[in-house]
């Protein structure tokens, strides 16, 4: 397995010679499998160039992407109108939430709608898949079984 951090601000993105060295966009990470499987965690600002290197990387194979969105807060799913696998009819996205597929889509939708975004999230030509998850252990794609753990830090 791999994983590769493409996003680790926080609330916003940021730029500047001094952010060089960590990166200025908002979380998002992939996790690639043995299986070469993706599992995208969150769509801050970072997933716009992970979609640029997925879509440039791509061969003859459409792209089957994974994407766990651990929760709604707009630094998790601000860089999601900007993944350009959303734009591909030769994409299937599956889009793993703790919330129903209705709830989910009516966030995105919120999101990439009228004022905000000039193209509707239903409107892009990807194919979506909702699943909605199990907020202890659920399973994504073909053998990834996940967990979800919380580590509490206390300070004496």
């Amino acid at each position: 397995m791999r994983l590769e951090f493409w996003g680790v601000r926080g609330s916003t993105p940021v730029s500047g010679n001094d952010k060089n060295k960590y990166g200025g966009n908002t979380l998002c990470a992939c996790l690639t499998t043995s299986e070469g499987e993706q599992i995208i965690i969150d769509a801050g600002t970072g997933i716009k160039k992970l979609g640029d290197q997925l879509i440039s990387q791509k061969g003859e194979e459409p792209l089957n992407i994974h994407l766990l969105l651990t929760h709604f807060h707009l630094d998790h799913i601000m860089g999601l109108p900007f993944f350009a696998p959303l734009y591909s009819p030769e994409t299937t996205l599956n889009i793993y939430t703790t919330c129903s597929p209705e709830e989910t889509e009516k966030y995105l939708s919120g999101l990439m709608a009228g004022r905000y975004f000039p193209l509707e999230f239903s409107g892009t030509p990807s194919i979506k898949i909702i699943k909605k998850i199990s907020e202890k252990e659920f399973q994504i794609g073909g053998d990834m079984c996940l967990t979800a753990r919380f580590i509490i830090l206390r300070t004496v």
